[in-house]
Order: structure tokens, then C-alpha cells, then sequence
């Protein structure tokens, strides 16, 4: 929201300087409406892999057998 009052803000301002401001304020504007998107699309993305990493170990945990008991090679002798 505060990207498009910005932009709306500038635009308005710009329109007194000619119309190549203009212009250059609405690509910039775009420009940081792109960016913050990408930004939340990746915090998205990563919040999706932490839930899938967290499935996959408690999958992993419950088909996994339990732990052999570890014996010597050779026998005692004594």
C-alpha cells in the first residue's frame, strides 16, 4: 500500500516536469510492485520447503526400523 501512495505521490509531482517523468516514475513504479512481489513469493517459498522438510522427517521417523544392537566381532575370552 505505502508503494502505491508513493508512486501515486511521485506521479503527481512528476507531471509538472513533462511527460518522460512521468513515464519514468510509473516504470518505477511497476518496477517496486515487481520487486516487492518477488520478495513475498520467496518468503512464501521458503516457509513451504521448512513445512515440506519437516513432513519428510516425520515420515522418515516413523518407517525407519529400530537401531540394531551392536555386538563385538570377536567373543570374549576369558
Amino acid at each position: 500500500m505505502a508503494i502505491l501512495i508513493a508512486g501515486a505521490s511521485s506521479f503527481v509531482n512528476a507531471s509538472s516536469e513533462g511527460i518522460g517523468r512521468m513515464l519514468l516514475t510509473l516504470v518505477a513504479l511497476l518496477l517496486s510492485l515487481l520487486i516487492w512481489r518477488l520478495l513475498s513469493e520467496l518468503g512464501i517459498l521458503a516457509f513451504n520447503i521448512y513445512e515440506r522438510l519437516v513432513e519428510i522427517r516425520d515420515l522418515m521417523a516413523r518407517q525407519a526400523p529400530a537401531p540394531a544392537a551392536i555386538r563385538p566381532a570377536l567373543p570374549e575370552s576369558d
